[in-house]
């Protein structure tokens, strides 16, 4: 009896901990890869210069893409998110526990993270390695949030409306109004933005092959950048470093994120 009340008081009182060690989750980096035509940056309200490169806080971080501008973005836990022009994203915070294994193979996320974005305008490809379960990826739109268990998946804002494009993975989506739908592998979800009492349902519908055509080359680009960087994790600050894979060399031309 008293080996069991011992263990009782172990377990409570190792709950706090844990959910401490939660709250305090390093903040991740977030790597400029490549910033075309000089789009806007902003970091804790500070004007950065863009330049293809640099590493950034991961929180309070704001990218606007005017005409013929994008950035390729690429976070500590290995999500690359593409931002053409005409586009403007937010980064509220990520935050990554540390990993076991500094370079992971990229397909299952070396360690759980949290992240909160804002997307008010423009186009976005998104791939990601598989989140680990308490991992989080929250999105926040004009029209609904997002919370995405996805490995891959497409986003248009525009002021009409919105369109997710799940190529893998899931999605819950909450509208303005509060009411929640689910997404899955292969699935469109479209917010049109209308005058009707009922704010801005949720039309789900699976995508064409030619939609996926479509999309294809792009998230290309998105895993070439992936492939391009690893990050370091020395006791620090996560820190990223360009490398050049053989399957570079070898790319084919619409694959080069650099035109």
């Amino acid at each position: 009896m008293k080996k069991a009340a011992k263990a009782l008081v172990v377990f409570f009182v190792c709950i706090p901990t844990a959910f401490a060690k939660a709250a305090d989750m390093p903040e991740g980096t977030v790597y400029v890869h490549t910033a075309r035509n000089s789009p806007e940056i902003a970091a804790d309200g500070v004007k950065v210069e863009a330049a293809s490169g640099i590493e950034l806080p991961a929180r309070n971080l704001e990218f606007k893409c005017g005409k013929g501008q994008s950035v390729f973005l690429v976070l500590s836990n290995k999500t690359v998110v593409f931002a053409g022009e005409n586009s403007e994203i937010k980064i509220d915070y990520f935050r990554q526990a540390p990993p076991l294994l500094e370079d992971s193979d990229g397909e299952i996320e070396s360690s759980h993270s949290e992240c909160s974005m804002e997307i008010s305008k423009g186009t976005f490809y998104v791939i990601a390695p598989r989140l680990r379960p308490k991992s989080a990826m929250k999105l926040k739109t004009p029209f609904g949030n997002f919370d995405l268990q996805s490995a891959k998946f497409f986003l248009k804002i525009s002021d009409n409306g919105a369109k997710i494009s799940l190529v893998e993975g899931q999605s819950s989506y909450k509208s303005l109004e509060g009411k929640t739908d689910f997404l899955k592998s292969k699935q469109n979800g479209t917010v049109v933005k209308t005058d009707a009492k009922s704010l801005y349902p949720l039309k789900i519908s699976y995508m064409t092959t030619i939609e996926e055509d479509i999309m294809k080359n792009s998230f290309a680009l998105c895993k070439n950048v992936s492939d391009s960087v690893v990050f370091k994790f020395g006791g620090g600050k996560p820190q990223a470093e360009r490398i050049v894979r053989k399957e570079f060399l070898m790319r084919r031309s619409e694959s080069d994120y650099r035109k």
